[in-house]
């Protein structure tokens, strides 16, 4: 199980979602992937959410948002 928070300010724009993105490489090395969920943090609205794509030892997480106190926690079980 690994989980972190990341500042939505750095994600950079991606048409492909139709907002913004990041990836993200996971320290614990998963690469099978069993959960994997994002939500936000932020005192102003509920941006969405979501993580994009689940790949070996990453994982790609998105929002409709990129503003100053907006973050994006989230959570993934695996194994290496």
């Amino acid at each position: 199980m690994e989980y972190g928070t990341f500042p939505s300010q750095t994600m950079g724009a991606d048409a492909k979602i139709n907002g913004y993105s990041a990836t993200i490489t996971l320290n614990s090395g998963i690469k099978t992937f069993y959960f994997a969920m994002a939500s936000s943090i932020y005192p102003g609205g509920f941006p969405n959410t979501v993580i994009c794509e689940r790949l070996s030892g990453k994982i790609k997480i998105g929002s409709s948002a990129a503003v100053s106190g907006l973050y994006v926690s989230w959570l993934v079980i695996g194994t290496k």
